[in-house]
């Protein structure tokens, strides 16, 4: 999927050797702790989208159990007056 916008934006293997010159030129030595951190940045927004995600889940599904009880199981599996209705 990444291709697909760099080609969107035109941005080719030329324009990513410049890019990268000219990060070296701004950060120098200071690049790896710079690259490090952006991608420690990236994993935390990760985990934070899945912890917002799991919460919407889990709300989602409380709220389908609340409005139908007679759906509800124990332990995953039907209980006996499942079986009568």
């Amino acid at each position: 999927m990444f291709h697909y916008l760099l080609a969107f934006a035109g941005i080719g293997p030329t324009e990513f050797i410049v890019f990268g010159l000219i990060a070296l030129l701004f950060f120098g030595t200071r690049l790896p702790k710079v690259a490090r951190s952006f991608g420690q940045s990236i994993s935390e927004f990760k985990k934070g989208l899945n912890e917002v995600k799991n919460d919407v889940s889990s709300e989602l599904e409380n709220d389908a159990a609340e409005k139908c009880p007679e759906e509800q199981t124990k332990n995953g599996e039907k209980t006996e007056s499942d079986f009568q209705n």
